[in-house]
């Protein structure tokens, strides 16, 4: 088989069977590299599989790679706000 080129290889999913999830995200005054991309897809996916621990782990670390993104900041807020399994 030939050897593709790194633009050619399938994009890693955050973890195994997420599928091609992706959410597109700006950072004005920083590069958004594959890692902190890698991370913000984890957080949003975890959280939408309501799994908020692993969730908050993967915002907490994408805020620590990116500590002036508001975006990345929002989703540490977004994984740490109420949620409708959270018992009173």
């Amino acid at each position: 088989g030939g050897g593709g080129t790194e633009s050619d290889a399938p994009r890693e999913a955050p973890w195994p069977d997420a599928g091609d999830f992706h959410f597109a995200f700006d950072c004005p005054g920083a590069e958004v590299d594959g890692e902190l991309q890698r991370l913000m897809d984890a957080g949003l996916l975890h959280e939408y599989a309501y799994n908020q621990v692993e969730a908050q782990k993967a915002m907490e670390a994408a805020v620590a790679a990116a500590p002036d993104c508001a975006m990345v900041r929002w989703g540490l807020a977004y994984v740490y706000g109420p949620f409708q399994t959270t018992p009173c």
